[in-house]
Parts: structure tokens; C-alpha cells; sequence
């Protein structure tokens, strides 16, 4: 027996003018500075890492230095913890993910020869991790959790740097683990902005495979012809899309109709977007630029922005 239910797939967000101003997460040896699009000045850092941002932009979680505590802090007041989450002696916190619809984490950590992954509702002041899955001799990383869509769970086992099994859980079911095929892939997940479609890109070859997030049995494999370039992918937020670079060519990628694609310049990877779906920084052959992704305009970047975020 088992509590989970054949779902209706989570609702596609449902995009709204942002009246704010964007801004940016920008790598530093300090932590990530946090600055608006339109200037370079710093307006504090958050000192975690690895870190998440949530679906709103408004929200950082991610890990303390030592990885022992799992924090959320509010992008506008960097230094206030909003939320802390302990791990038990011998545990290490590695990577964190927002749920879908933002109400929770999904959360990977190591432990004496195993891996585990955890979720956290954090609508509820009181509420605990729960444990979905723990594997021994592996490396777990999160991918994605669907609370609308019938409370499912996914991760990448990763090794050396590359995904090398895709791991579902469904409500209370054993995890299903499906051997991905023995190419470099890209570690870190690429899931749309509904958590329907997972897009896996190999690093070392012109290629992605694109599957549903609760079903990596049926896989669409899409080639590239530049044998001398790898793929990149990444999530694009407020949509069901993702955006992919194939060939040197960004892609608006909807796993369900047409892919736009974008010619002005060749694009080496996609970095981020911002938390609305409205740009993407994307790596070029001459560094870092924002990619608006209506007017199809490119503006030059000259720090290590990571992120997108929102701000006041």
C-alpha cells in the first residue's frame, strides 16, 4: 500500500509584472554579494554556500560554512535569519532546492558512508525534516519536490562531478533508481519552472535528454552536430521552458511544443535567469551578459553573477 496518488500535474505559474528592481547574487570569497542590475554597489553578503534562491527571488537557503546548519535568510536583510535547520553530529549538509510551489526545501547530506535527502515544510514554524530516502556509498543531490503534484521527490546521484543515476520517490513508494548512460552529465539539475521536466546535458558533447520529471523511463535525446562543444541547461522560472545551449545556440525549451531559439551571438552556457524568467545570464566567448530573452538584446556582465533575486 502506499499514500501516493496518480497526480494532475502541478498548474504552470502564472507570471506577473514585477514592479520592483532586479538584482543579482555575485560570487565572492566572502560569501555572495548581493547588487542591483544597474549598479555595482554592494548592498550586503550572504555567507552561505551552496544556496538556493526561492521561486519569488526574495529568499536565500543554503548551508553555513562548517555545513552543519541549513539557514534562510531574506535577500533585503542579509545578516537576519529567518529560519535554521541543525544537522546531528557526523552529518554534512552538500546541496538544497525550494519546492515547486515555495512552501518547503529538499535537502541533501552526508553522513558515515551514506547519502540521504530531506525535506522541510517551511509554512510551519514547528515542522521537522523528514527523511525520504538514504542510500549508502553514494553521493545524493536534489532535484526537484512537486507538493502539488502528489508529493514527489527527485535526485541525482552524483560522482566525481557528473550525474550518473536519476532517483524518484513517489509519496512513500521505494525509490526508483534509473542508470543514466555513461556520459559526462552535468551535476547540476536542470528542472522547469512547473517541476515537470528534468533536461540532463552532457558536458563533454553536443547533447541533452529531456524527460518528465515522474517518468525518466521515457527519454527524448536531442543531438547537437558541434562535436567540440558540450551542452548546458538550466530551469527557467514562472514557465514550463528551460534554457538550453546546444551548438552554441540558446533555446527557449519547452519539452511539450516549440523551441525558440536565439542567433544574435554563439553562447557557451547558461548561467541563470533572472527569478522571473525574463533574462538569462549566459556565458558568451567574450565573458558574462544579461539576455533578454523578449527583445533578444544582449548587455555585457562584468562580475560573477550566479543568481537572480528581487529586490525592493
Amino acid at each position: 500500500m502506499t499514500d501516493f496518488v496518480i497526480p494532475t500535474p502541478s498548474p504552470k505559474p502564472s507570471p506577473t509584472a514585477y514592479t520592483g528592481h532586479y538584482g543579482f547574487l555575485v560570487a565572492t570569497g566572502a560569501g555572495y554579494m548581493i547588487r542591483g542590475e544597474s549598479s555595482s554597489a554592494s548592498l550586503g553578503t550572504i555567507d552561505l554556500d551552496p544556496i538556493a534562491v526561492s521561486p519569488d527571488g526574495r529568499f536565500v537557503a543554503g548551508w553555513t560554512r562548517a555545513g552543519d546548519e541549513l539557514q534562510i535568510r531574506e535577500v533585503t536583510k542579509p545578516t537576519t535569519l529567518v529560519r535554521s535547520t541543525k544537522l546531528a553530529t557526523g552529518e554534512r549538509g552538500t546541496f538544497v532546492t525550494w519546492s515547486v510551489d515555495e512552501s518547503g526545501l529538499l535537502f541533501a547530506l552526508n553522513g558515515p558512508g551514506w547519502s540521504a535527502l530531506r525535506t522541510l515544510d517551511v509554512t510551519s514554524a514547528t515542522a521537522t525534516p523528514k527523511e525520504v530516502t538514504r542510500i549508502d556509498r553514494v553521493t545524493l543531490r536534489p532535484v526537484v519536490w512537486d507538493r502539488l503534484g502528489g508529493d514527489l521527490v527527485a535526485g541525482l546521484i552524483v560522482e566525481g562531478g557528473n550525474a550518473t543515476e536519476y532517483v524518484l520517490i513517489r509519496g512513500t513508494e521505494t525509490p526508483v533508481r534509473k542508470t543514466l548512460p555513461d556520459k559526462r552529465w552535468q551535476e547540476a539539475p536542470a528542472v522547469s519552472g512547473d517541476g515537470r521536466f528534468v533536461v540532463l546535458a552532457a558536458q563533454a558533447e553536443p547533447l541533452v535528454r529531456t524527460f518528465a520529471s515522474d517518468d525518466p523511463t521515457f527519454v527524448v535525446e536531442t543531438h547537437g552536430v558541434n562535436a567540440t562543444t558540450g551542452a548546458s541547461a538550466i530551469g527557467r522560472p514562472g514557465t514550463g521552458q528551460l534554457g538550453v545551449v546546444l551548438d552554441r545556440q540558446f533555446y527557449l525549451w519547452d519539452p511539450t511544443g516549440p523551441r525558440d531559439p536565439f542567433s544574435t551571438q554563439p553562447i557557451v552556457s547558461v548561467v541563470c535567469f533572472r527569478f522571473d524568467g525574463s533574462a538569462a545570464v549566459v556565458r558568451t566567448l567574450d565573458g558574462l551578459a544579461l539576455l533578454d530573452v523578449t527583445a533578444k538584446t544582449f548587455a555585457a556582465l562584468a562580475d560573477d553573477v550566479r543568481y537572480g533575486i528581487a529586490l525592493p
